[in-house]
């Protein structure tokens, strides 16, 4: 299957990504639809070896535990020819000279992005959603000469695993050196709106599926590319820090943070990767039914803080709130009262918001999500001060999907993710000095 060099000019905002000098550019009036529209599909391939006299370059593999070929994340390293990858953003790079590049993979139920040369947009898909394939064509007909390829993982841990084998390359038989990594490093840790869920999307009552996720376009992978950095993700839809989105405890992003993948029981070594940055957005979850308890949620958060600080000593710790809390979201019931102090209103105002229809006379109550979570956090921050600790800090983020568009269950559109990561980068660049 041919691949085709198509890439867009992508505007988010006041800021704009570019894409390869190669290929021609379009625009379009829909985000996710130019995401889309943007890419190719990349096929699956056999094994067998080709060659090509007029360009004196043969078919040549290389293996995954080839010095010139770089992964990117949490890596199990049981077999150094075949390391496994699971979490959102993990990589796979090469840079060779030659015309065409596949990829042995195994990774069923995951989708991948594929970046050559100079890219910012992704010019090809990868989906092996439902592939059973273990080779695949990443890209062919280039020009003949130095080319890089990156295959970035858009998809959740929990939907497959990658197991990475090399390359294969249509050209010389050496391999370029990939530029050096990059000295920052930020460690992103939260749940769906983390992860991308339904970003490419544009109507918010569409369920999850696993093509409208895309990492690469999520406030966390943005962030790092505006700042420069290498990433690392622990990131799973519906997890939360003292529960889930489903009132259950099991499998929390605590829990899962220690672990090579969330398919995995095996521990991540941590000395391996050491951030400048983690940020956490994580808090969703536990709001998405009710007020949680506050000794529960507290006692949680600050735990996890300081098995992340036992982890990263010198780390600068953000927590973000929002975009998806609100004082006008989850509904709450008079039966729902017994369960906090009732004040001078006659109703928990401290934690719930009264509407009194104007019309009806009818009054309903919401959770105070986002205000009870605020102040959750701000008495989480005091408690830590108190033991010496002064570099964790709390981030607001606004809800902008009145304005931007809603992508699948109402998450953040891709454009909101932009802007989400330029809120990020700024509050890093003045935390770091970056």
């Amino acid at each position: 299957m041919k691949i085709q060099l198509l890439v867009i000019f992508l505007i988010f905002g006041c800021s704009a990504e570019k894409s390869s000098p190669m290929s021609p550019t379009t625009s379009s009036s829909s985000l996710a639809s130019e995401i889309r529209s943007s890419v190719t599909i990349a096929s699956s391939s056999s094994q067998e070896s080709t060659s090509s006299s007029s360009m004196a370059v043969a078919w040549r593999y290389f293996g995954a535990d080839h010095p010139s070929i770089r992964t990117t994340g949490r890596a199990k390293q049981s077999d150094l020819k075949a390391p496994v990858l699971a979490w959102s953003g993990s990589t796979f790079q090469i840079a060779f000279t030659g015309t065409a590049a596949r990829i042995r993979l195994s990774a069923l139920g995951s989708v991948f992005n594929v970046l050559v040369d100079e890219d910012t947009i992704p010019r090809a898909i990868l989906d092996l959603s439902e592939n059973f394939d273990t080779v695949h064509t990443l890209v062919e007909n280039l020009p003949l000469g130095p080319h890089s390829v990156t295959v970035f993982k858009r998809t959740e841990s929990q939907y497959g695993a990658a197991t990475f084998r090399g390359f294969e390359i249509l050209g010389n038989s050496q391999l370029l050196d990939l530029p050096a990594r990059p000295s920052r490093r930020i460690e992103f840790i939260g749940s769906s709106i983390t992860c991308g869920y339904g970003n490419l999307d544009s109507v918010k009552e569409n369920p999850f599926k696993i093509t409208t996720e895309d990492f690469y376009f999520s406030y966390a992978a943005r962030t790092a590319r505006n700042l420069n950095a290498e990433f690392h993700t622990v990131c799973h839809s519906g997890r939360g820090i003292s529960r889930n989105n489903t009132n259950g405890t099991e499998g929390t992003i605590p829990t899962l943070w220690p672990l090579i993948s969330s398919q995995e029981t095996s521990p991540w070594d941590f000395s391996a990767w050491i951030p400048d940055v983690v940020s956490l957005h994580i808090s969703t979850n536990d709001f998405s039914k009710s007020i949680p308890d506050w000794a529960t949620y507290t006692s949680a958060t600050v735990q996890f803080i300081l098995d992340i600080r036992s982890k990263y000593p010198n780390a600068t710790i953000l927590l973000l709130v929002g975009p998806r809390l609100s004082d006008d979201y989850p509904l709450a019931t008079t039966a729902d009262f017994v369960r906090y102090p009732i004040d001078s209103t006659g109703y928990p105002s401290a934690y719930m918001k009264q509407k009194i229809n104007s019309s009806t006379g009818d009054t309903t109550y919401t959770y105070k999500s986002l205000t009870t979570c605020k102040r959750y956090i701000d008495d989480v921050l005091e408690v830590l001060a108190s033991d010496g600790e002064k570099k964790v800090f709390q981030l607001s983020i606004p809800d902008r999907g009145a304005s931007m568009g809603y992508g699948a269950d109402y998450h953040p559109t891709a454009r909101e993710h932009a802007a989400i990561a330029n809120n990020l980068t700024s509050e890093i660049k003045t935390r770091m000095g970056w």
